[in-house]
């Protein structure tokens, strides 16, 4: 017996197209999602996973990439970007990417040191904002990028 898909009598393989978390672009790739639970249609456009898109993985290449997070999911049924023994890390939704030079004026050389062999952070949502934005204006070691 097969292990494959298994197909919806009502939508056959059921296909959804994956969107980037970080930008909010469908990926260009396709899911074959089967049955779904209730039998339900797949959406159209649907967040599977948080691997970047290439524009968006272009953009984290150039320096550090900074991920908001929350120990809550944001929405029901949000899979953790990290497992923790304290807490599951949901992302809030803002990132930003920041030159390696204003990671090491901003941060501890222990802390630099950890942030510059991952070449991303995980931060507290209110501690990224207290980091990067200032009455909606980004701070002078202004990032790249920012969603």
């Amino acid at each position: 017996m097969s292990k494959g898909i298994p197909v919806s009598p009502k939508h056959g393989v059921n296909p959804t197209m994956p969107i980037c978390f970080f930008c909010g672009e469908p990926t260009g790739e396709i899911a074959l999602l089967g049955r779904l639970k209730g039998d339900v249609e797949a959406p159209k456009h649907m967040l599977l996973d948080y691997r970047p898109c290439q524009n968006c993985e272009e953009q984290m290449k150039k320096g550090i990439c900074f991920i908001a997070v929350s120990t809550k999911p944001v929405e029901k049924g949000q899979p953790p970007i990290q497992k923790e023994e304290q807490a599951d890390l949901y992302p809030t939704g803002p990132w930003c990417v920041v030159k390696d030079e204003a990671v090491r004026r901003i941060f501890t050389e222990e802390v630099v040191e950890q942030i510059m062999r991952k070449r991303r952070s995980l931060v507290d949502d209110e501690m990224y904002h207290r980091l990067f934005d200032v009455d909606g204006e980004n701070k002078e070691s202004e990032p790249l990028q920012e969603d």
